[in-house]
């Protein structure tokens, strides 16, 4: 039991900062900067479900951490380059409905730093088996 909890602090850690995060993006004072009501609950939702898969079940070290990070660094990043677009106009250019894409940018941040982070998990995963392995034959 011990071995496990040391194996999986990444993952506890990540869990932590990733609710820290969401309980200051989705507080009422930054629905201001964002208004949105579902979409940062459906990310943290999701990294939630990633830490948990990759962090506490499979044991992995990077994935959890980045996607904590691209969380609320998706978030910033969003906000610092957001842009408001048109979604529909009628035929005579009147603007009927606007969008922003500040929610495009946090999604695309936040999925980037979980897709980086199980490459470097997989990664130093096969770094680590190399050097075993040439451990094991040195000492054979």
């Amino acid at each position: 039991m011990k071995n496990f909890l040391r194996t999986r602090i990444a993952a506890f850690v990540s869990l932590a900062v990733l609710a820290l995060s969401y309980g200051i993006i989705g507080s009422y004072p930054v629905y201001e900067l964002h208004h949105m009501k579902e979409w940062p609950f459906d990310l943290f939702i999701f990294g939630v479900i990633v830490i948990v898969i990759a962090g506490l079940a499979v044991g992995a070290k990077f994935a959890p951490s980045l996607t904590a990070a691209g969380y609320a660094i998706g978030f910033i990043a969003g906000y610092l380059f957001q842009y408001d677009y048109v979604v529909y106009a009628d035929p005579d250019g009147n603007v009927k409905e606007m969008g922003n894409s500040l929610w495009i940018i946090w999604t695309y941040v936040l999925v980037g730093s979980i897709l980086a982070g199980i490459i470097i998990d997989i990664i130093a995963s096969a770094v680590k088996r190399s050097k075993n392995k040439s451990t094991v034959s040195e000492n054979a």
